[in-house]
């Protein structure tokens, strides 16, 4: 899953043109997800050291800011496709912010049984994991044109 930094096409910083200078990132607020985990003091991926902060508890409420004008911040690539794609939101060039693919796993106690739901979304999971892996092991074909007759 890649993460990358967006703001709303009319926010000030979707028109830096190149890279968005750390001190005019400061000046907006960063959308940012609260680690309930840590408490409220911790740091996560791509928080700018310094910056007006504002905490959301989860992705929807993240994007719902985001979306709004109210600041700018890191979001999911498929969470922000389409919004990216019609024009309403805007991918900003941050040198600091990592945008590397980031892996997610998934685990779960083999100890105790599992309901009807639980067990379906596990299979669900092992298929289109296997799905995946073995659409990443097909050798990519590259697309050939027949030559031009002269």
């Amino acid at each position: 899953m890649r993460i990358l930094p967006v703001a709303r096409a009319d926010h000030p910083l979707a028109k830096a043109k190149g890279p968005v200078p750390r001190a005019q990132l400061r000046s907006h607020a960063q959308i940012v997800l609260r680690d309930s985990a840590r408490g409220d003091d911790s740091l996560s991926l791509n928080v700018l050291e310094g910056g007006l902060r504002w905490s959301v508890d989860d992705i929807a409420s993240k994007r719902e800011v985001i979306s709004a004008g109210m600041g700018w911040g890191g979001l999911p690539e498929h969470v922000v496709a389409d919004a990216l794609a019609s024009g309403e939101l805007v991918a900003l060039e941050v040198p600091e912010f990592e945008v590397g693919a980031m892996e997610l796993f998934a685990m779960r106690r083999r100890d105790r049984a599992f309901g009807l739901v639980a067990t379906e979304l596990w299979a669900e999971i092992r298929r289109e994991g296997s799905a995946r892996m073995e659409e990443n092991r097909r050798p990519r074909s590259r697309s050939t044109k027949a030559p031009k007759k002269r």
